[in-house]
């Protein structure tokens, strides 16, 4: 059942009431033993309670308010949330739940005879959670004057930007604001699910967006033909001849990289070839060398020789090609079609090609006149 949670604490709760913000101290006598009459919002609350326990929800819902405006009892506020909940009214027993988490958790701390308020509502609390979808509304200006409703209830100003319980099934929010238009907006909201909902006010009357007018003619007498209108002065882009092209000069800065890369390579190889060299003439003197025990370094000496003699050529005719390519391959304007008029005059483009092989390097310059 869905109160058995609330009513294994009903004693306890019951035991603990007190129509302030604070119990009676535990050793206090009670009214009952004292024959003083009860206070009003203790027989209230007893009264509430016996209905409660009966399941008479709808007989304890006003006794229990009743009792909670007048002592502000926080008891009291548990089971108005209890007796909604029990009438199906999820949406409301949810906010009353929550203000009652909110408040024990803060006198819990003061009063550890809060603590079991505070554990009976944070279990009916999630019960909750599955059995009612919530709302984010937002609105995009703050207009003095304005408010905004969800299903026709009036949002207070601080619950905008929160969420807020509903009854799962179709949503309607709207603002409203004078001499504003307002919007409306119509959505859906799931068992557990959380909408977030965005409104505006609109622009004011006197602010709305004018149509573009109409072209006058006026002047014009009627009958009498109607000028064409003028046409649009063409962009001064266009007098200018296109551009296109440029590729050779971008592909040269990459081919002079690769010399200058290169020459240091052909540095690197040159002083290991000559360190190899320096260590046979110190050895053999100005005679070729034939002691076994230098086959090593004559090996690396004819290697390094030959990768200085290789990235010499490739260094050199990287250079030579990317100066080229730099300097010929910028971009060009392009050739006026057939049918030009007369006086347009065709500029000359160039273009460059780079070749490298294995063994050779070779580049190639052209012009078209």
């Amino acid at each position: 059942m869905r109160f058995t949670i609330a009513l294994g604490v009903a004693v306890t709760l019951a035991a603990l009431w007190m129509p302030g913000a604070h119990a009676a101290s535990p050793a206090a006598p009670s009214a009952a033993a004292t024959g003083a009459a009860p206070k009003p919002a203790e027989a209230l609350f007893s009264a509430a309670l016996q209905r409660f326990d009966a399941k008479d929800y709808a007989g304890a819902l006003p006794l229990f308010r009743e009792a909670l405006n007048m002592s502000h009892s926080l008891n009291a506020r548990l089971y108005v949330g209890l007796c909604l909940s029990g009438l199906g009214q999820y949406p409301e027993a949810y906010l009353e739940l929550e203000t009652t988490v909110r408040e024990t958790a803060d006198r819990a701390t003061e009063d550890a005879k809060y603590g079991e308020t505070h554990e009976a509502a944070m279990r009916e609390l999630a019960l909750l959670e599955r059995r009612v979808g919530k709302v984010v509304v937002k609105v995009t200006e703050q207009v003095v004057g304005g408010f905004v409703t969800l299903n026709g209830v009036v949002i207070e100003p601080d619950k905008l930007g929160l969420a807020i319980p509903v009854t799962p099934g179709p949503v309607v929010v709207s603002s409203s604001a004078a001499d504003r238009p307002g919007e409306r907006k119509d959505d859906q909201v799931a068992a557990g699910e959380v909408r977030v909902i965005t409104l505006s006010y609109g622009l004011p009357s006197g602010q709305l967006q004018p149509s573009r007018p109409m072209a006058a003619h006026a002047d014009t007498p009627r009958g009498a033909p109607r000028a064409a209108p003028a046409a649009a002065p063409l962009a001064a882009a266009s007098d200018a001849s296109e551009q296109t092209g440029g590729g050779v000069r971008t592909a040269g800065f990459v081919v002079a990289g690769l010399g200058v890369a290169s020459m240091v390579a052909f540095g690197i190889s040159a002083a290991v070839g000559s360190s190899k060299y320096s260590t046979l003439e110190d050895a053999c003197g100005s005679a070729r060398c034939t002691d076994p025990s230098y086959s090593d370094v004559v090996a690396a000496g004819r290697k390094a020789q030959t990768a200085a003699n290789v990235t010499l050529a490739v260094g050199l005719t990287a250079l030579a090609g990317g100066a080229l390519m730099i300097i010929f391959g910028g971009p060009s304007a392009d050739s006026p079609p057939s049918g030009a008029p007369s006086g347009t005059s065709a500029t000359s483009a160039t273009s460059a090609t780079f070749a490298l092989g294995p063994g050779s390097g070779h580049l190639l310059v052209g012009g078209v006149f």
